[in-house]
């Protein structure tokens, strides 16, 4: 929405005069240096997990630790699991709009658990058509079948 405007307003409302990719080109390939939103958009949603996994005793941590620690064991958990997004409804958008925007790139780095498969927030491991996650079960350490 936000891109289809700067380039309505950089064309003056008529049809795009070259590809858009080649305007994000430097000045010295072409282009003009425009900035691609969405992808600044990504990388910064994608900047939140550091923050919320490695800053400790900020008070701020306290809503989001609420949302992934009740129904998930913790955002550091859950990021190990084979979580599918479309099953977090219950998570803030804020929130939900970063782990959209980590999943497009945990595909690179492919995590070898070996023989061991996280049993909790699994997309593959569904009852009644929801993934599973028992809080008492997490508690006394059961995470894992093989």
């Amino acid at each position: 929405m936000v891109k289809d405007k700067m380039f309505r307003f950089l064309w003056k409302n008529n049809k795009d005069k070259t590809k858009r990719t080649s305007m994000y080109q430097d000045l010295s390939t072409g282009g003009l240096r425009m900035v691609d939103i969405e992808l600044t958009i990504k990388s910064l949603r994608r900047a939140w997990i550091k923050r919320l996994l490695f800053r400790d005793n900020c008070n701020w941590k306290v809503v989001p630790g609420y949302f992934f620690f009740n129904k998930h064991g913790g955002l550091n958990f859950l990021l190990r699991c084979n979580y599918d997004v479309k099953y977090l409804r219950h998570i803030p958008t804020f929130y939900r709009d970063i782990l959209i925007a980590l999943d497009e790139i945990k595909t690179l780095y492919n995590y070898d658990q070996g023989t061991d498969t996280i049993l909790f927030n699994n997309k593959e491991i569904l009852v009644n058509g929801k993934p599973l996650f028992m809080r008492e079960w997490f508690i006394k350490g059961i995470h894992m079948i093989q």
